[in-house]
């Protein structure tokens, strides 16, 4: 394994454990992207970028944040694993889908 591949799996053996924490204190929802009385779900926070980030800076998060999280990239890593990985891209999808809407509208 190489250190990347051990990195990726401490980065979603962590994002498993909260996400059990937090469905459990939730009441069985998995996802914030589920949850449509979120009212903390933040789409700028979840790509892990600014605001007043540009197009090409949103963008750029988005695409490392697929890479990075993506369920056929962690395929060997369990089933488990995998479910965590595809609930994150299915909420960082909403994220980059939410931020450029509201920019295409003029929101900031």
């Amino acid at each position: 394994m190489t250190w990347r591949a051990a990195i990726a799996l401490a980065l979603l053996v962590a994002a498993l454990w909260v996400l059990r924490r937090w469905r459990t204190q939730r009441g069985g929802t998995i996802s914030p992207a589920a949850d449509t009385g979120a009212e903390s779900w933040d789409p700028w926070t979840v790509l892990g970028i600014a605001p007043g980030a540009t197009p090409a800076e949103v963008r750029h998060a988005y695409r490392q944040q697929m890479k990075r999280y993506h369920p056929d990239r962690v395929a060997s890593l369990g089933a488990d694993l995998q479910k965590v990985a595809h609930s994150r891209t299915r909420d960082i999808q909403r994220a980059y889908e939410e931020i450029i809407r509201s920019r295409s509208s003029g929101m900031p």
